[in-house]
């Protein structure tokens, strides 16, 4: 009844979306609203940090990394091992697990761009939070270019190296991920808008 608006963070590009909204208590549900067609585009990839609520693959979301500027180009693999077994005959035999997760690095600069100034600006909170993800135990989320969603951790140290330009710097986040899970039938809200 109090909630004026809610953002949907699990949603993949390309698609169309439509929400039917209504308003509810503990004893009633109001009338049905039907919103306009949405069909996202994000343009970037987007490490989502979320806090558990009860209700089942249904979280809040904490907080946004987003890998958009500088970006290095991002290689993906699935983690399958493959053992090659030689036998008598003139063919190897070839034996797979059973592994079938994404995992791949992530590097992009550290700072925040300001299209009106055209500033780029790091802080030490940025920074300090981006180190903090490593030994963060909360859920983590990954939304690459297509909008894929991808259950994930933190599967290395993280990594930052900075070039310095006179009396300036430039600080570059690089940080390995593993696929931990599955996000079928997962929802990702926030009351409002997050201050990204």
């Amino acid at each position: 009844g109090a909630k004026r608006s809610f953002t949907d963070y699990a949603i993949v590009n390309g698609v169309t979306y439509k929400y039917n909204i209504a308003p509810a208590s503990s004893t009633h549900i109001g009338a049905m609203i039907e919103t306009d067609e949405i069909v996202p585009d994000i343009k970037s990839w987007e490490l989502l940090v979320v806090d558990d609520i009860n209700d089942d693959n249904i979280y809040t979301l904490s907080a946004i990394y987003k890998f958009n500027l500088n970006v290095e180009d991002v290689v993906l693999q699935n983690n399958t091992k493959v053992n090659k077994l030689k036998g008598f005959t003139p063919y190897m035999k070839l034996q797979r697990d059973s592994i079938n997760c994404w995992s791949g690095t992530l590097s992009s600069l550290a700072g925040v761009y300001d299209c009106t100034t055209q500033d780029y600006t790091e802080n030490l909170t940025i920074l300090d939070a981006i180190k903090a993800l490593s030994t963060d135990i909360r859920t983590k989320f990954l939304r690459d270019l297509d909008g894929h969603l991808y259950k994930i951790d933190i599967s290395s140290s993280i990594e930052m190296s900075q070039q310095v330009f006179g009396n300036r710097r430039a600080t570059t986040k690089k940080l390995e991920w593993t696929e931990i899970g599955s996000t079928e039938s997962v929802q990702i809200v926030a009351l409002g808008d997050l201050d990204e």
